[in-house]
């Protein structure tokens, strides 16, 4: 028997996450094609090995998972890079395997033929693995429809193995692979026609999927591994021209059976969607948005590609949208998923990307981007983000240079006006967002987001123990961020560093409340401003008792408290 060891470098694909707090299915896909050969393996991640807790030195075959094709900024983590990826190979003595993005798309190819390792998989790297390890001469394919069910199955245990399990791990859930335009060329860019034509999962096996995951614990999902949730399961109308209509019944069906088997779930989101899809089919994608809004959680979010707005580049890249179909995708959700949830999100909102760097992109390019934003703004709607990136360089190699002031202009009103606009809109001052899981520290704030896809950063202007859920009020708004304090927040206990950092607070004002507290209620604090107007806004975001709650969760207190 074999001693294997799988190091998870994350991945992160158009429609597969991969970077933490999520997992993706490749390393889980990977051990179960391993479990399946009547070997064992270790499940560990690029992380761990960072902190140099692995012992290479007991195992003899080494499977890296790599490729972040859609990079983007990650919170406390990132993906291996490419001097890690050596660097492991240089270290391990065994065989050495590289899979995933990198080696199946051969987006790095004069890296992966230069550094030393003894393999490459090709295709679905679970299959290619399984052939290895059962002595079949390894060559490019896919799974088959049962290996598919049964390395989900098989390789559902490792997700225990990970060190952000049971919270706040998020596992990705493959609805299907493959491009719906697919005949057509797909997006110019996109990886995703790399799988080929569509290839769904059948429902009973996405659920058993779940089952089996969440009898191992796990209560976050993402339904991903689609470049449109809407057409999981859709009815082909002409393959040529990618015309498939959706199937409400099968999403029905879908949503139902994995609340069934999996009633305590504290998260289910989808991914993309495609809003040329809603714009032709209408009736049926406002059935199933409706459904994403009554079984899945708050604070989902719709990914839309519109990539440009720029009639020019959304022709020369075989786009699949144009900004008439987005704004009519953004009115159809914006309809039924702003009904606000729980957890203080919105149930279900868009989201937009655009792309950088694309055949016939000028200067107007921008322009219409902006143009098409201030529409949004203009209607009253709502969208939850806007992703924008440079065009990687996988399938597409031309890449237009423009101006770095263009896009930097652009992204600096995307981010200074737009995101601001929608997160005032989204998020009045003073509302409350529950479960914010707290990730990390930095100098004297913290950093937590709820556990979701897309979520959005809370910052507070204090150091709070990570690894644990607080409750919050938003304060102030920032790009992509929101400023918020925990409900628990006591005036009689919070240090004067923090007290001056709440809206409209003099320095004047926080040294007044220092010196003059504890309080019993209100009215003994409001004579002690200045400004009487503080007094609501206080009144509204603070609390005054007498228990330490709040203080005992601070770290680094550097402050003595007048007692």
């Amino acid at each position: 028997m074999n001693k294997i060891i799988i190091i998870d470098g994350y991945i992160d694909e158009p429609s597969t996450f991969g970077v933490p707090p999520y997992i993706s299915p490749y390393p889980r896909y990977i051990a179960g094609a391993i479990f399946s050969t009547s070997n064992d393996v270790l499940y560990a991640t690029i992380d761990q090995w960072r902190k140099g807790s692995i012992n290479f030195a007991d195992y003899n075959i080494l499977i890296l998972i790599a490729g972040a094709i859609v990079p983007g900024k990650y919170l406390r983590t990132s993906p291996a890079s490419l001097n890690e990826i050596k660097k492991i190979g240089s270290e391990f003595k065994g065989i050495k395997i590289l899979a995933g993005p990198i080696s199946s798309f051969e987006y790095n190819i004069d890296f992966v033929n230069n550094i030393n390792y003894d393999f490459y998989t090709k295709g679905d790297p679970d299959a290619w693995i399984y052939d290895f390890l059962m002595n079949i001469t390894p060559k490019k394919r896919n799974r088959t429809d049962d290996e598919w069910k049964i390395f989900s199955i098989a390789g559902a245990k490792i997700i225990t193995e990970h060190p952000d399990f049971p919270v706040p791990l998020i596992a990705e859930i493959d609805l299907y692979r493959g491009c719906i335009r697919y005949k057509t060329g797909g997006c110019l860019f996109c990886t995703e026609i790399l799988y080929g034509k569509i290839r769904n999962r059948h429902v009973e096996d996405v659920i058993k999927e779940i089952a089996t995951l969440y009898s191992y614990g796990v209560r976050y999902f993402r339904l991903g591994g689609a470049t449109c949730v809407l057409t999981y399961g859709a009815i082909m109308v002409d393959e040529k021209l990618g015309d498939f209509k959706p199937d409400p019944d099968i999403i029905e069906k879908l949503l139902k059976g994995i609340w069934k088997v999996a009633p305590d779930i504290k998260v289910l989101h989808t991914d993309n969607a495609n809003p040329h899809v809603i714009y032709e089919y209408p009736e049926e994608s406002e059935k199933i948005i409706k459904m994403l809004v009554k079984y899945t959680t708050p604070g989902n979010v719709l990914s839309f590609g519109l990539e440009s707005a720029d009639p020019v580049v959304i022709k020369k890249n075989n786009l699949n949208s144009n900004s008439e179909e987005l704004l009519f995708a953004i009115d159809m959700v914006n309809k039924y998923g702003r009904t606000m949830g729980i957890n203080g999100m919105p149930a279900l909102l868009p989201g937009i990307n655009f792309i950088s760097g694309l055949e016939g992109e000028s200067e107007d390019t921008y322009e219409c981007n902006k143009k098409f934003l201030i529409k949004i703004m203009e209607s009253g709607n709502i969208v939850r983000r806007v992703n924008i990136r440079q065009v990687a360089p996988v399938r597409y190699r031309f890449k237009t240079r423009i101006k770095k002031d263009l896009f930097l202009k652009f992204k600096e009103f995307v981010r200074g006006t737009f995101d601001r606009a929608m997160l005032n809109k989204m998020l009045p001052q003073y509302t409350i967002l529950r479960d914010i899981f707290i990730e990390l520290n930095i100098m004297n704030e913290a950093y937590g987001r709820q556990i979701g896809t897309y979520p959005l950063i809370v910052k507070f202007p204090y150091r709070i123990k990570v690894n644990k859920f607080i409750d919050a009020k938003v304060i102030s708004y920032g790009g992509r961020s929101v400023k918020a304090i925990d409900t628990e927040f006591n005036i009689n206990y919070a240090p004067l560093s923090v007290l001056k950092k709440l809206p409209r607070i003099s320095e004047k004002d926080a040294v007044n409340i220092v010196m003059n507290r504890p309080f019993d209620d209100y009215e003994a604090l409001s004579k002690v401003i200045n400004h009487k107007e503080l007094l609501p806004l206080l009144t509204e975001l603070v609390k005054i008792n007498k228990e330490r709650y709040w203080l005992d969760e601070i770290l680094n207190e550097n402050m003595q408290i007048k007692k």
